[in-house]
Parts: structure tokens; sequence; C-alpha cells
């Protein structure tokens, strides 16, 4: 068992509060260094000056929660997922709703953005991906995953993949350039254990250019390899180091850190190569299903409603 042992704790430098409801999701501006997005169950955007530890503004649109985001535009805009079955496009300039995607016909969970921000994908509860134009908004392909409840999808970097996670607890990868075909899938382990989400960076400056990275229902991180020349993921293991459900799990790979958030309100803190667990960022009361980063700073978003702001040294 790795991690599950009393070891460094990291403190929160600061306590963000301002939501109505639990948080579901953060994540740190590319553009603005300190500045933070959330998305809560209460239906809003919230915009944070995380040094200064400031609310600086709301997003509403959405009627239900907001579960997933992503930065367009050089961090002038950000794309939305709601479990009321929309995508929303925002102008953080004004601070106003752009445009609505509908496609979805239930949750959706997930969205992605491509490196050039040219693509959009999404996935839902529906088992369908969708692939869209950032542009136009239009949809440019769809695959459907076979009924599967799909939980999170990501870019690839470095590849034109797509990868997702499913109620099956399989992950997928799938060809951008041809209409979402199905590639590889990982071994079936157990169809009872969900993975809530997945994180990869196949980047060739990347410290795991062939790994990716699973939140497993079963308390556990779950490591894959990719294999490009033969299109195919192999399981390589599982550490244990949360005594709950892992919720959450993002890759920094240039500098080959993993960090992870858990339902019991632990977020933990790994040297992505090996899995060794380096400290604890603690604070938290309730579950833990986002854990951002940016050059000097870790954020993580609870359903205790808070936002807690750590220094990344």
């Amino acid at each position: 068992e790795i991690g599950r042992y009393t070891g460094p704790e990291k403190k929160a430098v600061a306590v963000l509060k301002g939501h109505e409801l639990g948080v579901e999701t953060v994540l740190f501006n590319p553009g603005k260094p300190g500045e933070l997005a959330s998305g809560s169950h209460d239906r809003t955007i919230g915009i944070w000056d995380a040094v200064r530890g400031q609310l600086t503004g709301k997003l509403t649109g959405h009627t239900e929660g907001v579960w997933s985001m992503k930065f367009l535009g050089g961090g002038t805009g950000l794309i939305s997922a709601s479990p009321d079955t929309t995508l929303r496009l925002w102008d953080l300039r004004s601070g106003t709703s752009t445009a609505t995607l509908k496609g979805h016909s239930n949750i959706v969970y997930s969205v992605s953005v491509s490196e050039d921000e040219s693509l959009i994908a999404s996935v839902g509860s529906d088992s369908q991906i969708i692939l869209w134009d950032a542009r136009t908004q239009k949809v440019v392909s769809r695959a459907n995953d076979g009924g599967q409840i799909l939980f999170s999808v990501d870019f690839a970097r470095g590849k034109d993949l797509i990868l997702t996670s499913d109620f099956a607890g399989s992950v997928k990868v799938y060809d951008v350039k041809a209409g979402l075909k199905l590639l590889a899938s990982t071994p079936n382990l157990d169809p009872e254990v969900r993975i809530y989400m997945i994180s990869a960076d196949f980047r060739q400056t990347s410290n795991t250019p062939t790994s990716i990275f699973g939140a497993s229902e079963d308390n556990k991180i779950r490591v894959f390899e990719w294999n490009n020349e033969s299109n195919t993921i192999g399981y390589k293991k599982s550490v244990e180091g949360h005594f709950a459900s892992v919720k959450a799990v993002t890759l920094d790979g240039t500098r080959g850190v993993l960090f992870s958030g858990c339902k019991d309100g632990s977020a933990k803190v790994w040297e992505a190569s090996s899995m060794n667990y380096q400290y604890s960022l603690v604070g938290h009361t309730d579950a833990v299903p986002s854990v951002a980063y940016n050059e000097n700073l870790i954020a993580t978003g609870s359903w205790d409603q808070t936002i807690r702001v750590y220094n990344f040294a």
C-alpha cells in the first residue's frame, strides 16, 4: 500500500468561500496567473483572485450545477458542462454567455479542449462523445460508447487522440482525425468499479509520455500504459493511497507531478513516474472532486463549498 500512512502535510494559504453548494470543478486561467474559475452545484461559476482570496465575478445561466470547465481564447473565454444537458461558452471580459451547445440528451459530465483550441469534446450519461467546432459551435463528429455512462473526457496533449472513462471502469482511446474511431480499450479489470476521471500528457516533453492515470471508485489510482505503435492500452499498476473513492486525478506532465482528490476529503500529491507519495493537502471536510495547478499554486474544490489554495513547492 502506497501513501496510506501519515506523511507530510501542507496547509492552505487561502480558503475561498462564496458558493452556496458544493464545488465540483476548479481551474486556473492560463492567461492570467492567479485567476481561478470554480464550478458549483449552486449553478454558478465563480471567478477568483486566488492570490488575494477574493471573488471577482460570478457567471450565471446554467439551470443545474456546473461539473466541468475548460478555458478558451488564451484565458478570455470558458466552456462549461452541466447536468442541464448543455455546454455554455462564456466571454470572461463581459461576464456573459455567448452560446449554448445542445447535443446531449442527459447529464454532461465532462468537457475538454484541444491544444490548438479548435475543438471541444464532451461526454455524458447518454453515452455520447461529441466533438464540436469551437469557432462555429457545430457538431463535427460523434460516437456512442455502447450504452455506458461516460464520466470523463481528455484530449491527450501531443496526440490527435481523445481519452474517455466510463461506468464500467474502462478507459478508451479514440482517433480524432478518423472521426472518433475507437483505437483501444483498457483490460476489463472490474466492470463494477467506475473510473471517475482520467489525465494524461503524451507530449515528448512529459515525464510520463505514455501513462494514463485514472481515479477509481475502489479507492485506488489506476495507471495504464499507452502503446502508440500498436494502439493498445496495458494495465500497469494500482496505487492505494486513499480510504474512499478517488474522485479526481490531475497530471502536471512537465514537472512529473500527479494530484489526486478523494471522497473522504483528502487530496494528495504524487511523483508521477514512480507514484511515490509526496504530501497531503489538508483542510477539507467533504469530497474533493477537482484539483488544479499553475506555476506557483495548487487549488482544490470540495463539496464542503470551499476552495483551498496551497503553495506549489
